[in-house]
């Protein structure tokens, strides 16, 4: 016997469903809990395993076809020649809406994702233009579309207002694409240069950077699309336009198509981000001289790259175009590279892109570049004096500045230090109802701060309990090969500010799963307080760190001495357990070295 096999519903909250590709072809058998299509929700890509078994006999929907829960996707027979012609007609009915099936209601259309780079209408919640709300928040990134969120989870009518695209720069252009071009780095780097080590060899090697960046942009577009969904699931309403003060409640907001129309609430959170620092009297043509934005986007790797800045995304990159065969120079006018880390962190560090064949120019500066000929030449003044590099592009990557200008920010009187908006604790302004987060107060450029400062900005606006943030001692991650990651004071600091300091180090060369995964480049660092065992930093380097450490945040949060770490007892084998022997080292006795 033959049947229609309908769209399931997949999640709580799934209303319809994309094929994102078919696991059968017609003609093909399918058993019982074999996967027949990979099926994309609103929020993932989901393997849907056959209810029934039979032959694929028709495919209603096309991969990357979109249709409601409950309506036919495609037709199984037990039988591979029986007739299923009145079943096609059937769905073929119901889908054209002459037949609709009974319990299947028409879905309301999902959002749909922002597309970078060109400015695209994202999807709201509400059409409503001129409406009071109880909170606006300026800027749809990681801090404002966080902020909405749980405002609108604390009962305040909420809007969200962005100029470009839900996400902001990091899920669009920074962050989350950045992520996926460093994994495809990573497998092509183990490739390439440990091939004989894990036991595989190959000839005529063809590598692909046009299609790493296809993926990254897919996986954007997939967490972008799953805002739209989080916003319209919040009832907030989304207004995709460039917003200005007209007074301390009102919001003139231009759309992408030059029509103008206000919005006025209670309160607003301003969390606009920030932009690219300039080199002065250097023009950016995106092709050339480029910033993060342009190299993101781009589908191919320089053959020679110079790279103006060693902050996360000048040494991110430099892991990606290295590992894509890339002749990559890093020039940083600051003593060590990845400046803001500890100095043994950063010694390590240039010492592995040393051996990648990344080579680093500390205490430089750029005095000039020229793109008038088919290279583009750079003009470097060093320890050993002026040297002239040449390359096909040169990235500019020598930090941030708050995005505040274009807000009429002097119409309400907000206060600003150099562009950054001055904020109080509960990230309030000088202004009683008007809030600050994020990039655009410069307390700490970070994705997660911001994402946390908004949390707390719709608590306090809501009158719900709070924490204060500590932007000392928040989690800090860089993503290069070997990774980065810290939290708290560097020894110098810790010196600086008048603690007597223990500073003990575990290597990951003598790690068990360090030694499994062959990456044992790196060390655990702890500075520790050496009277009362107060965890004041903590420095990592070496294979997957990043996320190891949350360890140390919990423990500094929860006033936990170093003690409480070495006795807790950590999985073995697992790159964790370096932590929990750095700190038996700084109770007096490593147990493994």
């Amino acid at each position: 016997m033959a049947d229609i096999v309908r769209m399931p519903s997949l999640s709580p909250t799934m209303e319809e469903g994309v094929i994102e590709s078919w696991a059968k072809q017609i003609g093909e058998y399918v058993e019982s809990e074999q996967v027949i299509a990979h099926i994309e929700t609103d929020k993932a890509i989901v393997e849907y395993e056959s209810v029934n078994e039979g032959y694929l006999r028709h495919q209603f929907i096309e991969p990357g076809g979109k249709v409601a829960v409950g309506q036919p996707i495609a037709v199984l027979s037990e039988d591979e020649n029986e007739d299923v012609a009145d079943l096609i007609a059937e769905g073929d009915a119901e889908l054209s809406g002459s037949t609709p099936a009974a319990a299947t209601a028409e879905a309301p259309p999902a959002p749909a994702p922002a597309a970078p780079p060109s400015p695209a209408p994202a999807p709201t919640a509400s059409t409503t233009k001129a409406t009071d709300y109880d909170v606006a928040v300026i800027g749809a990134g990681p801090g404002g579309y966080v902020a909405a969120i749980r405002a609108a989870q604390l009962g305040l009518k909420t809007a969200l207002i962005d100029k470009q695209w839900l996400g902001g720069v990091c899920l669009n252009v920074g962050c989350i694409p950045s992520k996926s071009l460093l994994k495809n780095a990573d497998v092509i780097h183990t490739i390439r240069e440990r091939g004989e080590e894990f036991g595989f060899s190959y000839d005529n090697l063809k590598v692909d950077y046009s299609v790493a960046v296809k993926r990254s942009r897919k996986v954007s577009e997939k967490l972008t699309k799953g805002i739209g969904y989080l916003c319209k699931k919040n009832n907030i309403s989304v207004h995709m336009g460039a917003a200005e003060f007209k007074d301390a409640n009102t919001l003139s907001i231009t759309d992408g198509d030059g029509k103008n129309y206000d919005l006025t609430a209670q309160n607003i959170i301003i969390a606009t981000g920030s932009d690219v620092r300039r080199i002065p009297g250097v023009d950016i043509d995106g092709k050339k001289v480029l910033t993060y934005w342009e190299a993101i986007l781009q589908e191919t790797v320089p053959e020679k790259a110079v790279i103006v800045g060693s902050g996360a995304i000048g040494v991110e990159f430099a892991t990606v175009w290295n590992a894509y065969g890339s002749d990559v120079t890093i020039v940083e006018m600051l003593p060590t590279i990845v400046p803001n880390e500890d100095k043994d962190v950063s010694d390590a560090l240039q010492k592995s892109f040393k051996k990648s064949g990344i080579r680093t120019m500390v205490n430089s500066k750029v005095e000039n570049i020229d793109v008038s000929g088919p290279s583009v030449k750079v003009t470097v003044t060093g320890p050993k004096g002026q040297e002239t590099l040449e390359a096909d592009q040169v990235m500019v990557a020598i930090g941030f500045v708050p995005n505040s200008d274009k807000l009429g920010l002097d119409k309400v009187g907000v206060n600003t230090d150099r562009g950054a908006i001055v904020i109080d604790d509960q990230m309030r302004t000088n202004v009683p109802n008007i809030y600050a987060i994020g990039d655009v107060t410069a307390k700490l450029m970070l994705a997660h701060v911001g994402s946390a400062m908004g949390i707390v900005a719709a608590e306090v606006i809501a009158g719900h309990p709070t924490p204060k943030l500590d932007y000392d001692m928040m989690p800090r991650a860089t993503y290069c090969h070997p990774q980065v990651a810290s939290m708290g004071l560097t020894e110098a600091q810790a010196k600086e500010k008048g603690h007597q300091v223990k500073v003990v180090r575990f290597p990951y060369g003598v790690n068990g799963k360090a030694l499994g995964l062959g990456e044992t480049e790196g060390f655990v660092k702890i500075v520790v307080d050496e009277k009362y065992g107060e965890i004041l930093g903590a420095h990592l380097i070496g294979p997957e760190v990043t996320e190891l450490l949350t360890e140390f945040t919990l423990a500094q949060a929860a006033e936990l001495t170093i003690e409480e770490i070495a006795r807790n007892v950590h999985a073995h084998p697992t790159l964790s357990e370096a932590i929990m022997e750095a700190a038996h080292g700084a109770l007096g006795d490593y147990i493994h070295i």
